[in-house]
């Protein structure tokens, strides 16, 4: 289900950066990756085609994950997030929100699992308003 997506990966550890980029290169998507939410800013901004998901860090120099998700859907509305999260605290707060999340630390199928039911969860959210 991921072939073809394009996915926005914010990930200030480059490591997990990597690992996750290369995990989702083969399942055919187009990663494009940025090491911060500034940086993830910039990449929305010039990238002119659709992105599909933003996955990034909870918790990031300067802004929270979902800070940067809600202003990447200024301009693109339609965008999934998934968030990745170190803390309990945090973890308990996505939850609640109902936004889709990975506790750390993840297993690279367990991101793309949820990078799925994201996708799903966005797609009948948006029928669900067009239909409305």
């Amino acid at each position: 289900m991921l072939e073809g997506k394009t996915v926005l990966l914010v990930q200030e550890d480059l490591p997990s950066r990597k690992l996750l980029s290369e995990f989702l290169h083969p399942q055919g998507c187009v990663v494009l990756e940025a090491h911060s939410g500034p940086d993830a800013v910039k990449v929305s901004e010039t990238y002119s085609g659709p992105i599909d998901v933003l996955v990034a860090d909870g918790k990031m120099s300067g802004i929270s994950g979902l800070d940067l998700a809600e202003q990447l859907r200024l301009s693109r509305p339609d965008l999934a997030i998934v968030l990745l999260s170190d803390s309990t605290e945090e973890t308990a707060l996505l939850h609640i929100r109902g936004v889709p999340f990975v506790q750390k630390p993840f297993e690279p199928d367990e991101v793309a699992a949820t990078i799925e039911r994201a996708l799903r969860q966005n797609g009948e959210v948006l029928k669900s308003k067009i239909a409305g």
